[in-house]
C-alpha cells in the first residue's frame, strides 16, 4: 500500500512541476529563521561585458539580486544544500557565471505584500518573478526593462520555440506597444480543455459506447438513470455529477461548450468586434437553449434532484457511491478525487475522457486560453545585464524541459524519493507543452512497445502506463487516462487536430468595470440558472441578459473592444483555427 501511495506522490509532484507553477502556492507555516533578512541590493557586477551566445558565461562572474517566495512550500534540500547555496545556485555560477543572491526571502503567503512595498518605494532586485497585476504595476510605474532586443540575440532555439511561431500568442501578457517587458510562464492552449469523463464499465453494462454525436451522449444519459448501469437491481442512479455553482459554473464549461456556448470569454462577433461567448448576441440565445435542457434533464432525472444546493464534498460523495457515471472535467480529472480515489478503491471501474459534443447549431468547440499565465519573470529597469535572465531561462529549459538534454532527477523530480527540486529556482519558466508533448512521444513508444527513444520524465509516465496496461497496476490508470491517445492528452490532440477550440480574444487583464461589476452578475446570473432548472419561466433568463447589460455589460464590452481596436483587431480564432 505505501509503495502505492508513494507512486502517486511522485506522479503528483511531478504533475505539479510541470502544470501548475508554484508561485501561487498558499502555505500557511510561520516564517522561519532568517526568511526576514533583507540584504544590501547591489546594482550588479559590471566587470565585463555580456558573454555572447545563450549559454556564454559571465567571467568574471555577475551577481543576479532576487527574491525568493517559497519559504512555505515543503522545500526538497539535500543534506549540505540551502536555499542560497543548492544544486541550481551551484550550477547558474558553474555554467553561465551568474550567482543568485536573495534580497530576502519569505513564504508565498507574505511575498506579494513585501513585493508590493518595493514597488511602492521602486527598490526592487535585479529580476523578479510576479502575477500579472504586479507585472501591470511594474509597467505602468516604467521599472521594468524592454526584453524584446535580448530574447532576439540570447534565447536558445528551445527558448525561441516557446516564445514564437504557434506559441507566440504567449507573449501578448508581456508585450506594450511592440516590445516584450517579461517572459511569462504558463500553459498553453495545447493541453488545457474542457472535456466529458464517462464510466467506461457502465457503458459496456449497458451494451453502449463512447458518445461521438450528441443523440449517442443523449442515449447514454439515459441509459445511465434506467437501465440499470451499476447491475445492482435498483433504479438509484442518475447520469451527471454536478454541484452548487459557487465559485465556479453550473455544469462546468464542458456542458455549455455543447450549446456553443463560452463562458467567461470574449470572441469576435458577426459584426467584427468583440462579445461575451454567453450573453453577447451571437451566442444568448445558445446559452438559453443550454439552460432549457439541462431544465428537461432536471425533470428526467439526469442530474442530482438536490445538486442545486451541494457543496463539492457532496459531489464527491455521490460518484464514489456510484450515483453517477458522466462528470463535466477537465484534463487532469484523473490525478485526484474523486476520480482517482474511487478506481484505487475499486480497479474494476474506468474512467474514460472524451471529446465534446454537439447538442446547439453548431459544431462544438472547447474554450481555452491560449496561454494561462502563471507568472511573468521581469528585469529591472537599469539593470547592467539584462540578457542574464534569458541566459538563466535557456539553462532552466536545458535542465528540466528540454527532452535532449534534461537533467530531470536532479533538477526536477526524483521519480525514487519524489523528492522536488524544482522549487529551489526562483524564476521559472516551463515549457507551455510539455504535459502534450509527452503524450505524443508515450504513444509513439506504446504503439512500437519501444521506449528507447523517451527522456527520463517520459519513460516514468511510460513505465507506469506499462504497469496499468500489462499487470493492471492500479498506479498507472491516472497515468493511462491523461497521457495516452485513450487519455485527456488524447482529447487535447483532438481538439486540435479537428479546430475545435474556441479562444478567448481579450488577453489584457480586467477592466475596472469587470473587477467591480462581474461579481454583482454573477450572483444574479446563478439565481436565474437556478430558478429555471428547477422550473420556473426561461424569461427569467431574457430579463437577466437585459439587467446584465445595465449592471455592467454594456460597459465591459465597450472597454474590450477599447483595447481590441487598440491592438489591431488581431483575431486569434481566425489565426489559429485556420
Amino acid at each position: 500500500m505505501w509503495k502505492k501511495f508513494l507512486a502517486i506522490c511522485t506522479v503528483m509532484i511531478l504533475i505539479v512541476a510541470l502544470v501548475a507553477c508554484s508561485q501561487s502556492q498558499n502555505g500557511t507555516q510561520p516564517p522561519q529563521e532568517g526568511e526576514n533578512n533583507e540584504g544590501q541590493q547591489p546594482s550588479g557586477d559590471t566587470g565585463n561585458a555580456a558573454s555572447d551566445g545563450p549559454f556564454g558565461k559571465y567571467d568574471p562572474a555577475i551577481e543576479v539580486w532576487t527574491v525568493f517566495q517559497k519559504t512555505d512550500s515543503n522545500l526538497s534540500l539535500d543534506e549540505g544544500e540551502t536555499i542560497e547555496n543548492n544544486r541550481y545556485t551551484q550550477r547558474y555560477e558553474q555554467d553561465l557565471g551568474i550567482r543568485i543572491k536573495y534580497k530576502w526571502t519569505a513564504p508565498s503567503t507574505q511575498a506579494k505584500d513585501k513585493i508590493n512595498i518595493m514597488l511602492t518605494s521602486g527598490d526592487i532586485p535585479d529580476m523578479l518573478s510576479v502575477d500579472r497585476e504586479t507585472f501591470e504595476k511594474l509597467y505602468s510605474a516604467d521599472l521594468i526593462e524592454d526584453l524584446t532586443p535580448y530574447i532576439d540575440k540570447y534565447a536558445s532555439p528551445y527558448t525561441k520555440k516557446y516564445l514564437s511561431g504557434e506559441y507566440q500568442h504567449a507573449l501578448d501578457v508581456t508585450t506594450k506597444e511592440g516590445k516584450v517587458y517579461g517572459i511569462p510562464n504558463g500553459v498553453s492552449y495545447h493541453e488545457h480543455a474542457p472535456m466529458l469523463w464517462i464510466r467506461l464499465d457502465w457503458l459496456k453494462n449497458v451494451g453502449m459506447d463512447l458518445p461521438k454525436t450528441g443523440d449517442d451522449l443523449l442515449k447514454i444519459m439515459d441509459a445511465f438513470v434506467n437501465n440499470d448501469p451499476d447491475k445492482n437491481n435498483k433504479k438509484d442512479t442518475y447520469a451527471i455529477g454536478t454541484y452548487k455553482s459557487t465559485p465556479g459554473e453550473w455544469m462546468n464549461d464542458a456542458f455549455w461548450n455543447m450549446f456553443n456556448s463560452y463562458p467567461n470569454i470574449w470572441i469576435e462577433g458577426k459584426d467584427g468586434k468583440l462579445q461575451d461567448g454567453r450573453f453577447g448576441n451571437d451566442y444568448k440565445s445558445n446559452t438559453k437553449n443550454a439552460l432549457l435542457t439541462l431544465q428537461g434533464w432536471y425533470k428526467k432525472g439526469y442530474v442530482n434532484p438536490d445538486f442545486m444546493t451541494m457543496n463539492y464534498d457532496q459531489y464527491q460523495e455521490d460518484v464514489l457511491n456510484n450515483k453517477c457515471g458522466i462528470v463535466f472535467g477537465a484534463e487532469w480529472d484523473a490525478y485526484g478525487p474523486p476520480l482517482l480515489t474511487q478506481v484505487q478503491e475499486d480497479p474494476t471501474i474506468d474512467w474514460a475522457p472524451v471529446p465534446i459534443v454537439s447538442l446547439g447549431q453548431q459544431p462544438a468547440k472547447a474554450s481555452t486560453s491560449v496561454f494561462n499565465c502563471w507568472n511573468i519573470n521581469v528585469v529591472r529597469k537599469g539593470y547592467e545585464h539584462p540578457e542574464a535572465l534569458i541566459k538563466m531561462c535557456n539553462l532552466y529549459h536545458k535542465l528540466n524541459n528540454d527532452p535532449e538534454t534534461m537533467e530531470f532527477a536532479k533538477y526536477n523530480t526524483d521519480p525514487v524519493t519524489s523528492a522536488a527540486y524544482m522549487d529551489l529556482y526562483p524564476l521559472q519558466v516551463y515549457n507551455p507543452s510539455f504535459n502534450y508533448e509527452a503524450s505524443l512521444a508515450i504513444d509513439k513508444a506504446l504503439e512500437t512497445n519501444d521506449p528507447s527513444g523517451l527522456c527520463e520524465a517520459y519513460k516514468l509516465f511510460y513505465d507506469r502506463i506499462k504497469a496499468y496496461l500489462d499487470n493492471h497496476d492500479v498506479t498507472g490508470w491516472c497515468d493511462y487516462r491523461s497521457y495516452t491517445k485513450d487519455g485527456s492528452m488524447g482529447v487535447c490532440d483532438y481538439y486540435l487536430k479537428n479546430k475545435m477550440l474556441m479562444f478567448n480574444e481579450y488577453t489584457a487583464p480586467p477592466t475596472q468595470t469587470m473587477i467591480e461589476k462581474l461579481p454583482v452578475i454573477k450572483k444574479l446570473y446563478d439565481e436565474t440558472v437556478a430558478k429555471v432548472v428547477m422550473g420556473e419561466n426561461i424569461s427569467l433568463f431574457d430579463k437577466f441578459i437585459d439587467d446584465y447589460r445595465k449592471l455592467g455589460g454594456e460597459q465591459m464590452e465597450t472597454e474590450v473592444n477599447q483595447w481590441y481596436e487598440s491592438n489591431g483587431k488581431k483575431s486569434i480564432n481566425q489565426d489559429l483555427n485556420k
